[in-house]
């Protein structure tokens, strides 16, 4: 079965949350299978906690690799792993509690077309901006995989309970070097 890329995370104070392999297709003789590694910035979560008391995972990056029938320099193929590949990140950004996700742009970056998603997030009675990224590639070394990479970080605090709340939040996230951060994971 696949492996999931060889990775490091995304910087100092970040850990691997998860690693998962799956099947994502099988019939008769097309198997495509999917492995992936999720990091979270554990050090801005332990930050926002002690100064908030809100526990959450704030910032997240993710690397995964698709195995494919046939080669991944198809443009067919590379098209319909990359459309899949969206349609799926819009939805496991859902699925870690992420609402009004929408598709908002492209952009280049050393030759792969990344896109980039805004979306609220909601914790207790905190809601914040948020922005994610997610670029796919042919990998050079595997000629049957795609490389996916991606992540999502707060670019503003939008609702707090409390002013203390808002400011010490603002002053915690700092979206411009979050999404430089994402930005250099992508071209991993």
């Amino acid at each position: 079965m696949t492996d999931p890329p060889a990775v490091d995370p995304p910087g100092p104070g970040w850990r691997e949350t998860e690693s998962s392999r799956a099947t994502a297709l099988d019939v008769g003789p097309v198997e495509v299978t999917v492995a992936t590694v999720v990091f979270e910035d554990a050090d801005l979560r332990g930050r926002v906690a002690a100064a908030t008391g809100l526990d959450y995972p704030w910032r997240f990056a993710f690397a995964g690799r698709v195995d494919v029938p046939g080669s991944a320099s198809s443009r067919a193929l590379g098209r319909l792993v990359t459309d899949r590949a969206r349609s799926g990140f819009a939805d496991r950004l859902r699925e870690r509690g992420f609402a009004a996700v929408e598709r908002a742009g492209t952009r280049t970056l050393d030759g792969t077309e990344a896109a980039r998603y805004v979306a609220r997030v909601a914790v207790e009675e905190v809601t914040v901006g948020a922005e994610g990224w997610l670029a796919v590639r042919p990998e050079a070394v595997h000629e049957r995989s795609f490389r996916l990479a991606g992540g999502a970080y707060p670019r503003s605090v939008e609702g707090a309970p409390d002013e203390e709340t808002g400011t010490a939040l603002a002053d915690l996230f700092d979206p411009g070097a979050f999404r430089a951060d994402t930005v250099a994971f992508l071209g991993r």
